[in-house]
């Protein structure tokens, strides 16, 4: 019994030398402030870094969220929150966000007659000034 619990004890330790921890991406809830109301988005980081590049994404075409996902015909593909996380992987922070009247982004929504295309520019303006 001595040597079943000294070779797990061995094993298991050795398990540990071979085994790289791995630093997890930090994830951040962040908020845009317009006159219209809340743009939210998601700051990913990735973990065990102190600087490092950074990337804007920006949502496509129609009512797409920051993941990517879009309410037409309920699409659900992730495809903007699998970008971000493939970039964190490999050292490069991101920022994706709602676009207004979109998403969690609801309340800066304006009627559609009234909503501009510097509207979107602005939203992307104060994007990259907050980081």
């Amino acid at each position: 019994m001595k040597h079943l619990n000294f070779i797990l004890t061995g094993l298991f330790f050795l398990c540990g030398l071979c085994c790289r921890a791995q630093v997890l991406p930090l994830e951040e809830n962040v908020v845009l402030n317009t006159k219209e109301g809340q743009i939210k988005g998601k700051l990913l980081l990735p973990g065990g870094v102190k600087t490092c590049p950074v990337v804007l994404i920006i949502a496509g075409s129609g009512p797409t969220d920051m993941d990517g996902n879009s309410a037409i015909g309920n699409l659900r593909n992730n495809s903007l929150k699998f970008l971000a996380e493939g970039l964190a992987a490999n050292g490069i922070a991101s920022l994706r966000f709602d676009k207004r009247g979109i998403g969690t982004s609801t309340s800066a929504g304006k009627e559609e007659a009234k909503l501009r295309f510097e509207d979107y520019v602005n939203d992307v303006t104060g994007w990259i000034d907050y980081l």
